[in-house]
């Protein structure tokens, strides 16, 4: 029987940060739980902490609005299993807080958000998801009533506050019937969601067309809108759901209102046909799909694939020379969103003062497609909330951010939009041929900066680094690694015109640049990078030093690993994969092991 000990214990496992919450939530009978797992059910101790989690929540959003007698949190879900029973256990805590809820069952997560952004009736949401994890993960994403992820103090207020609630032995007393397993989630007393869900759908396109048009006017929606329309007449794509939220939500009716050509395969929600992260082989099957239905209509030229809750979506293409469907690197959608989106602004609004927000290990091919239109580029810490409040901030200094986003992950955040969108990512790239002047998707990624990055998802990006803390093997690092680069010096500058180096730290919304713990703070848990510099010869024959390569890495908070990535400006990926070996090197020396 659950209790207070198994509680902690189960507790302990959550993954508590600012782009969400999540654990292993699928049960089954006589079983520990298991990742993949298809299981409907969860655990006495999951169902509480669902419940205490709200709760917490719950009082949050009543603090916020003291003079508001009923509020309302809006409550979601992607497409998996355990779903329905976290929901049930969650809208049943904001009920007994007086709270109205209105329930959508499961919904697109920016279908979601924009739905709360754009209603004056909703004052928050909690969405159920754990992304691109597996399907017997789950957890959540909350926000306020502006439908973007609670970020930066809001989140680190939040976490500290759901840790105090987990040991108040009020709280136990008040879910004790959860606990104790006599009261259980109750699926069937969940609200019937199609108003919620018709309504949601309604707002996410209204939302939809003033994102893609950059506009809130109906009459320049038309215009920016009806050259879409012309060009899409010529356009298929192919949409792979992987069983995920998008198939109940807009796209096939949104695409076909445009006149786009589209087919949809594994649209059925919950229907997972393979792994859920949309990168590398999870791509195969849409790439496949692509080919046929080119050579059968030459018009389907590109094809996407989102997570569950479908706020990602990655791309394939075909590649008109070899006729050959080929997969984008999720730095190379996120490069050719952006130089859509400038292109764009550049045209429809001549004169602002352009900007672009990304996170620390976004490819430098970023700057170099910025500087073509004038535009400025802002970095910060890993992590969606975090560009969000970074491109807020700019906006507040009188920068137009159009477009932002973490080009290690794929996919874009389209202003206004606060969250990824798979529909924002296929309307930029067919405007990289209306307002980008190219004559095709081919072209427009013949067309970008040479860069070799290390993809985030590859094995080689993830070491195990034992139990030393991020504080100590940073430090560690600071002190091997100006010896090492003057070790290795002239065959840097031999191979790739590398003759200096220095150092960034992220936090937050904030790039410091410098050596050592001055620049960082906490228990110092933020990416560092190291930026590799070499001279270039300018047009009026002076000489400039400029960034060529970087390193990068960056801990988990919850697990004894680091994640590391390199970047270079080179189309030889051996050149990156020597970068890469080098800062693993590196880190296992300050680590080490």
């Amino acid at each position: 029987m659950a209790d207070f000990n198994s509680f902690q214990e189960s507790f302990s496992s959550f993954i508590l940060s600012a782009s969400g919450f999540r654990k292993i939530f699928a049960a089954e009978y006589g079983k520990t739980a298991q990742e993949d797992s298809a299981s409907v059910d969860i655990t006495a101790e999951d169902a509480t902490a669902s419940a205490i989690i709200a709760d917490v929540f719950g009082s949050i959003v009543k603090k916020r609005n003291p003079d508001s007698s009923v509020m309302t949190i809006a409550v979601g879900m992607d497409a998996r299993p355990t779903g329905p029973a976290i929901a049930s256990v969650m809208v049943s805590s904001f009920e007994a807080l007086g709270f109205e809820v209105r329930y959508s069952g499961i919904t697109a997560a920016p279908e979601l958000m924009a739905w709360v952004k754009t209603s004056a009736d909703i004052d928050a949401f909690a969405y159920i998801s754990a992304s691109h994890n597996p399907l017997g993960h789950n957890g959540f994403k909350f926000g306020f009533s502006d439908g973007a992820v609670l970020g930066g103090r809001d989140s680190r207020d939040f976490i500290s506050a759901i840790i105090a609630a987990v040991i108040d032995e009020d709280m136990h007393a008040k879910y004790a019937e959860l606990l104790s397993g006599e009261k259980k989630p109750d699926t069937s007393a969940l609200p019937d969601p199609s108003a919620d869900k018709a309504e949601a759908e309604v707002a996410y396109r209204f939302f939809s067309n003033m994102v893609i048009s950059a506009s809130g006017s109906k009459d320049e929606q038309d215009v920016i809108l009806g050259k879409i329309k012309a060009a899409a007449a010529g356009i298929g794509i192919i949409a792979e759901l992987n069983g995920s939220a998008r198939g109940v939500s807009i796209d096939q009716d949104y695409f076909e209102s445009f006149g786009f050509k589209s087919r949809f395969l594994n649209d059925n929600p919950g229907k997972v046909v393979h792994a859920i992260v949309p990168e590398g082989a999870s791509l195969n099957l849409c790439r496949e799909e692509l080919e046929k239905a080119n050579a059968e209509d030459n018009d389907f030229i590109m094809g996407y694939v989102p997570d569950n809750d479908g706020d990602r979506g990655n791309i394939v293409y075909i590649n008109e020379r070899t006729h050959c469907a080929e997969i984008l690197e999720a730095q190379e959608v996120f490069a050719l969103c952006v130089k859509s989106e400038l292109s764009f602004m550049q045209q429809t609004n001549p004169g602002a003062k352009l900007a672009v927000a990304v996170n620390g290990p976004t490819s430098m091919r970023i700057e170099r497609i910025a500087k073509a239109f004038g535009a400025e580029v802002f970095r910060a810490e890993v992590g969606e909330a975090n560009v969000v409040n970074l491109a807020a901030e700019k906006r507040s200094e009188g920068f137009e951010v159009r477009i932002l986003g973490e080009g290690s992950n794929g996919g874009n955040i389209t202003h206004p939009a606060t969250v990824r969108d798979p529909l924002n990512t296929i309307f930029a790239l067919v405007k990289l041929q209306i307002f980008g002047g190219y004559s095709s998707l081919t072209e427009a990624v013949e067309s970008l900066p040479d860069f070799s990055t290390t993809s985030a998802y590859e094995s080689e990006a993830k070491m195990q680094i034992g139990s030393i803390s991020h504080a100590e093997l940073k430090a560690n690092y600071e002190k091997i690694f100006p010896a090492s680069f003057e070790k290795r010096k002239v065959e840097l500058e031999a191979d790739f015109g590398i003759t200096g180096w220095y150092e960034i730290n992220y936090e937050g919304t904030s790039a410091r640049k410098g050596v050592g713990p001055a620049f960082r703070s906490g228990k110092e848990t933020g990416g560092l990078k190291i930026m590799l510099t070499g001279p270039v010869q300018n047009e009026d024959g002076t000489e400039a030093i400029v960034d060529k390569a970087y390193l990068w890495m960056r801990g988990s908070g919850t697990e004894p690993v680091f994640r590391v990535m390199t970047d270079i400006e080179s189309s030889n990926s051996e050149a990156m994969h020597r970068l890469l070996n080098w800062q693993r090197a590196l880190v296992a020396m300050a680590a080490g092991i």
